[in-house]
């Protein structure tokens, strides 16, 4: 149970200022706030207390990634296993406090920083269908029977529509979270105003690509050359050793 009030007085008089206005809550976990407005004609305040039931948390994009194989090793060849000889409470508190440390610095020995994974989140659902669709696609490719063609496409217009209702609640979901407060509204409208940017020409052997059209025929065309074998021949070379032999 924790006891709510405002940083400022709520009732003032002559010579003196007090709290008046409390709020009891229990088990509440979710942000709030409470304020104290003088915005009455009279010796006490108005209290607004706003209790932030859909909020946002913002994520790190970086986490840790732990080798545990490397860390069974570090606990196995950096740490000395003899029996401790513990006859007090102060020695279990020595013993434990060693063990964390190891512990902890296995941990850090054996982990990495690495960026989060930003691919889409999909539903587990999508997922089982995922992996049906990809035996269904194999057996289709070894049978060529038309019954299991008919249960791939099946399964395919159902995998895109479940896909588009799920990105259509994540959406709707991640706009209702949206608060004036703690400026998730603001952020999102600046980057929906914002205009995209247009990807400026490219130069080819062929002059200036403006359209995405003759931009990725450019593209592919300047891959295409990077990755052809080098021509190594030199015509007088080749003669000169065809004199000799």
């Amino acid at each position: 149970m924790e006891i709510l009030a405002p940083p400022s007085p709520t009732r003032f008089g002559i010579n003196s200022a007090t709290i008046l206005d409390l709020a009891v809550i229990k088990d509440f976990v979710l942000p709030f706030s409470i304020i104290s407005h003088p915005e009455l004609y009279s010796d006490h305040n108005s209290v607004k207390l706003t209790f932030q039931l859909k909020f946002t948390t913002l994520h790190n994009s970086v986490t840790t990634h732990t080798d545990w194989t490397k860390f069974q090793n570090y606990l196995k060849n950096q740490i000395d296993y003899r029996h401790l000889k513990i006859n007090s409470n102060t020695n279990i508190e020595i013993a434990v406090e060693k063990f964390t440390k190891n512990l902890q610095n296995a941990h850090r020995f054996a982990s990495k920083m690495v960026k989060k994974s930003t691919a889409t989140y999909i539903h587990a659902n999508i997922k089982d269908l995922i992996k049906t669709r990809n035996k269904t696609k194999k057996a289709w490719q070894t049978l060529r029977n038309p019954l299991i063609k008919t249960e791939l496409n099946r399964i395919e217009k159902l995998i895109k529509k479940l896909d588009k209702n799920s990105r259509q609640k994540d959406q709707t979901e991640e706009l209702e979270a949206l608060n004036t407060e703690d400026g998730t509204l603001w952020r999102k409208a600046k980057i929906m105003r914002k205009k995209a940017q247009k990807i400026p020409a490219l130069l080819g052997e062929n002059g200036f690509a403006y359209s995405d059209c003759i931009k990725a025929e450019t593209i592919a065309l300047s891959l295409e050359k990077q990755f052809s074998l080098n021509d190594l021949s030199h015509r007088e070379t080749e003669n000169e050793v065809k004199k000799i032999y």
